[in-house]
């Protein structure tokens, strides 16, 4: 009987392992050269990225150089580590029909406890919900809205401390702007600070802890409170105590916003309307303000980490960049709305630093919801679709030598829609994607004419995936004022 068992397990096993590889090589021999496929046992596409990691020091080194490496191939077929089929599209053809058409799909991603800070946000909701909870907040993220905001972000440059990792205090500057664009008032840095190491926490837990996180899904298809409590370990305890606490303080500040009428051409101020009108709700309001306090952190600061890196790391553009903005002001508090887009190769540098560096270089992962074509690929309902939004930087018919960093090659570079997407594209591109370039280009001004950005490193810096694309060790430049 034991035989039995034993040679039961090794069949479901070898189908579990072998399946997807058979279904791989059927694709490969249907389409030729068009997909290439990459079959790692158990580990699926993780062990693709430890690889890249432990060899390039790169975490995305495969995925960037996909064109490169494979300049007939259309599409990319990995196996997961539930041993499912997942399609990655990069071709700009396939983006846009994907990106236009997100009624197809549904995220596959559930955050790890996410029912309790995100899930109900933006990020996730679907078809009427996040249409009114886009067009409440759309207005006040307008260009002609953000530039009234300049003076207090300027203001918040200035807190820059030079003896602090740069991600971290472009983040702190970054979550004070949110905080009182939300609120209508600053003095928020402790509670944001606070929030976004949370919620870093938990947004890493599938990273820091893989098989757990992978486990959970498989046999229990969820990552909420609603395990059982022995597979709830004690950092995520911690960390779910420590929401729970934010979250009591937030909906105080909710609630008497409420109470007092107090209604200002602030995101809470919309939020709270919609609240008294019942279309939305008080839950749904803080999901909200974590999206736009997170997302705009973690990804603003490491774009400004990104653009810092390529200051420090190649030689030559941060002395332009400085000689280009004196050009134009004088010193920072020159620096206006008026004057921001004359500084042309700030502009050409940060759009150089998100082809190489961008913070996202795909989007969640998401599952099809009905049976469709992208392309000439039949996608299944239920099939696992990934929008690599990073290749198309290194593409050598679009890029001339892709690999340097050069922004002057924007001056007279014009590029067809869904080639370069930093921030998505299509209906539900990234809402944020004015402020952030303000705050950066802000961030930038201040600290190139005020310091010298130097390496922190005598070798390259290692780039790994904590959520977003970003650099691993902390010192990795170092900033030394200008006398």
């Amino acid at each position: 009987m034991y035989t039995y068992i034993i040679i039961s397990i090794l069949v479901l096993l070898a189908i579990f392992l072998l399946k997807p590889l058979v279904l791989m090589i059927l694709l490969k021999l249907k389409h030729g050269k068009k997909v290439e496929f990459f079959y790692v046992p158990i580990f699926g596409i993780w062990g693709r990225f430890v690889k890249a990691e432990k060899e390039h020091k790169d975490v995305m080194y495969f995925e960037r150089r996909t064109i490169l490496e494979y300049p007939e191939c259309e599409v990319k077929i990995n196996n997961s580590m539930e041993g499912s089929l997942v399609y990655i599209f990069y071709r700009p053809q396939h983006l846009k029909q994907i990106l236009s058409e997100p009624m197809n799909y549904k995220k596959v991603m559930e955050l790890p406890f996410g029912e309790d800070y995100l899930h109900k946000s933006l990020l996730f909701q679907k078809q009427e919900d996040w249409k009114n909870a886009r067009k409440i907040i759309s207005k006040h993220l307008e260009f002609g809205s953000l530039i009234q905001r300049i003076p207090y972000i300027k203001e918040q440059c200035k807190k820059i401390n030079p003896e602090r990792n740069i991600v971290s205090n472009a983040g702190s500057v970054v979550g004070n702007v949110i905080s009182q664009y939300f609120f209508g008032e600053g003095n928020n840095q402790e509670f944001t600070d606070a929030l976004g190491l949370v919620c870093k926490g938990f947004l890493t837990l599938g990273v820091d802890t893989p098989w757990r996180y992978i486990i959970r899904s498989r046999f229990f298809k969820t990552q909420s409170q609603s395990l059982p409590k022995f597979l709830i370990f004690n950092k995520e305890k911690a960390l779910l105590a420590e929401l729970g606490r934010l979250k009591d303080q937030l909906n105080q500040r909710i609630q008497e916003k409420i109470k007092n009428q107090d209604f200002k051409n602030d995101f809470l101020s919309a939020y709270i309307q919609e609240v008294i009108k019942q279309t939305i709700t008080v839950e749904q309001v803080m999901h909200q303000y974590i999206l736009l306090l997170f997302a705009g952190m973690d990804t603003t600061s490491n774009l400004l980490g990104a653009c810092c890196y390529a200051l420090a790391y190649k030689e030559g553009v941060q002395d332009k960049l400085r000689s280009e903005i004196y050009k134009v002001i004088n010193n920072f508090d020159e620096f206006n709305g008026q004057n921001m887009n004359d500084i042309h190769y700030l502009e050409w540098f940060i759009q150089e630093a998100l082809r190489l560096y961008n913070p996202a270089t795909s989007l969640f992962e998401r599952i099809a919801e009905v049976d469709h074509y992208v392309g000439n690929y039949f996608i299944k309902k239920g099939t696992n679709v990934v929008a690599l939004l990073c290749a198309n930087g290194l593409d050598p018919q679009i890029y001339n030598n892709p690999l340097e960093f050069n922004p002057d090659r924007w001056k007279d570079l014009k590029l067809e829609p869904f080639i370069f997407n930093p921030f998505s594209n299509g209906p539900k591109h990234c809402i944020g994607k004015y402020l952030a370039l303000i705050e950066v280009k802000c961030l930038l001004v201040y600290i190139v004419l005020k310091y010298k950005v130097v390496r922190g490193l005598d070798t390259e810096p290692t780039w790994v995936n904590r959520f977003v694309y970003t650099i691993k060790e902390e010192n990795f430049v170092k900033l030394e004022e200008i006398k």
